[in-house]
């Protein structure tokens, strides 16, 4: 049985997202070197599908946490997304994902040479 101690106002968290083949996630902390740990955040598959994250993003949301007492364990789950990268996520839903975007080829070419024909190592 599991019993809700969320409040009126859950506190956000950041962390980084990584997907599971499932489909869902969860939100890796630096602190544990984005290794898995006991205090994730887990990412609902509908969630993932709706905003098209991808695993890397780094989110930021209100958690309603939650304990459970047969298993003597805390979790939490990501409610609302405030941010994706620092942006709201209206602003990451517009952006193209980087597989469609297009690569362009410099039209200035580039001297990476001194210009005198010295070629000796200097050396002091």
């Amino acid at each position: 049985m599991t019993e809700d101690t969320s409040t009126a106002s859950d506190p956000n968290v950041t962390g980084v997202l990584d997907i599971n083949e499932k489909g869902f996630g969860f939100l890796r902390k630096a602190k544990n070197n984005y290794l898995a740990g006991d205090d994730d955040v887990f990412v609902a598959p509908d969630m993932i599908r709706q905003n098209k994250l991808v695993a890397g993003l780094t989110l930021e949301g209100p958690a309603k946490w939650t304990d459970n007492a047969k298993a003597r364990s805390r979790s939490a789950q990501l409610r609302d997304l405030i941010s994706v990268n620092g942006e709201p996520p209206s602003v990451f839903a517009a952006c193209k994902p980087f597989t469609e975007l297009t690569s362009t080829d410099p039209t200035e070419i580039l001297t990476l040479e001194s210009p005198s024909n010295n070629h000796q190592q200097q050396t002091d």
